[in-house]
């Protein structure tokens, strides 16, 4: 999750979700949690932010890319889609040095057939950024991820991995 100054205390939030694509599919708009912080109370609201693109994320090999179960409805390979929202969200109420906020995300629950979380089906996902009081800073934007997660690497072959990160202030 990320946020962007776009002009004085409007911000574009941007969530990346990534989905097995043999789960349940992506809702078209998903809401986040706005809460304040600092001497700034009670401005807790929902945003919705609405997708605006999907992608299958390339993670098998070449000789296995069409047999996916994102490529191919009923495939027997594991499958990834990511899935972006955007919203945009009107903070001129908080406009104080004392005042930051934070803005979440929550689900319940995951795939059951995660491995590497016991009981995956039971525990849910916390995404959160936040602004916190007295940065100094009026329209501040946060780092964000700009590459694509690798999921998979594949034996014999070169691999160029970027974890790019970027922040416009």
């Amino acid at each position: 999750m990320s946020y962007r100054c776009l002009t004085g205390n409007q911000y574009e939030v941007t969530l990346r979700l990534f989905r097995d694509c043999q789960g349940i599919g992506a809702p078209n708009a998903i809401n986040v949690q706005l809460a304040t912080l600092g001497s700034c109370t009670g401005a807790n609201q929902n945003i919705q932010l609405t997708q605006v693109s999907s992608q299958v994320v390339p993670m098998l090999c070449w000789s296995s890319a069409g047999q996916s179960a994102c490529a191919n409805p009923g495939g027997f390979l594991p499958g990834y889609e990511e899935v972006i929202y955007k919203g945009t969200v009107d903070l001129s109420a908080y406009a104080s040095p004392s005042c930051g906020w934070t803005i979440s995300y929550s689900s319940c629950c995951r795939n059951g057939i995660v491995s590497n979380v016991i009981n995956a089906s039971s525990q849910g996902i916390y995404i959160y950024v936040s602004q916190p009081p007295n940065v100094g800073v009026f329209c501040n934007s946060s780092p964000a991820v700009r590459s694509t997660p690798v999921f998979l690497v594949c034996d014999s072959s070169f691999q160029n991995i970027s974890n790019v990160m970027s922040d416009p202030d």
